[in-house]
């Protein structure tokens, strides 16, 4: 019995098959972390670039003196809402 089991271990069919299963996982698992780093790359250069335009508008308003707002319009002189009835 020992002999048949030891034997069916060294069968090319099931190195094999873990090999493909273990090594397709592993190329999976791979392939989805170069995934991620890639686009935590790509966040980071567009937090940089980001920082950057805050930084250039901040340092503009800070040295242009700051414009007086428009004055609002007045409100309507018109007849006012109707109360409603009870």
């Amino acid at each position: 019995h020992h002999a048949k089991i030891q034997l069916r271990w060294l069968t090319p069919y099931v190195w094999g098959s873990y090999i493909l299963v273990y090594g397709g996982l592993g190329a999976y698992i791979t392939w989805r972390w170069c995934k991620l780093r890639r686009t935590e790359d790509r966040v980071r250069a567009l937090q940089a670039r980001l920082r950057q335009l805050a930084a250039a508008e901040e340092s503009q308003a800070a040295s242009t003196p700051p414009t007086p707002s428009p004055p609002l319009p007045p409100p309507p002189t018109g007849p006012g809402k109707p109360a409603s009835a009870p």
